[in-house]
């Protein structure tokens, strides 16, 4: 197992567990790192041996390289698309587009995951608009990145209360996410659905 495998798979355990002393705070924060672990182990595990694969000692080496950087991209594209037939990502976890809108409905409640197909290569600081468009959940939109070395970065998350007018527009940022797979979670109250619409940009 490689160092972003390793690195990732500490993390699992973490999933859903808080400690007595932890604060809600810290909690909420790890529940935003820790939603998407384990795609983000799967996708970083799969960079590691494509990067080794062409002879790069790091991401930025190989990003770095023009020829490299199309293959490698190339390659968890398809990696990915493998996932979407008959993998996690078949009823999971949504990919991050940057162009156009991203729709989405929760029906009953509970989350919805997007993450990027692999660490962002173009770009340092990402943007959300959040539009309502319907339900009656109470739902929160939070925004993370994850690195292979298991450092974590919690954007903005922003909340719709049950009776919020469709319509309602709320925004989301983070920065430093350059080299680091995104995610952004949405969190809607059990038994009620959430009916949203999701505008990502990067600069």
């Amino acid at each position: 197992m490689n160092k972003y495998a390793f690195a990732l798979l500490a993390i699992l355990p973490a999933v859903g567990l808080v400690s007595l002393a932890e604060t809600p705070e810290v909690a909420h924060a790890q529940s935003k790192c820790t939603s998407g672990s384990k795609v983000s182990l799967a996708i970083w595990e799969k960079w590691g041996e494509e990067i080794k694969k062409h002879g790069c000692k790091s991401s930025e080496e190989c990003l770095n390289n023009a020829g490299k950087r199309e293959k490698l991209v190339k390659e968890m594209i398809k990696f990915w698309n493998e996932q979407s037939g008959n993998g996690w990502a078949t009823i999971g976890p949504r990919e991050i587009l940057f162009e156009g809108k991203l729709d989405g409905k929760i029906v009953a409640g509970g989350e919805r995951l997007f993450v990027t197909k692999y660490p962002l290569e173009e770009g340092d600081e990402i943007t959300v608009e959040v539009k309502k468009e319907g339900g009656k959940a109470p739902a929160t939109v939070s925004l993370s990145s994850l690195d292979a070395d298991n450092n974590c970065v919690t954007g903005d998350d922003v909340s719709f209360a049950g009776d919020a007018a469709n319509g309602t527009k709320k925004m989301l940022s983070i920065k430093g996410a350059k080299g680091r797979i995104v995610t952004i979670k949405v969190d809607a109250d059990k038994g009620k659905a959430f009916d949203y619409e999701l505008v990502v940009r990067r600069k």
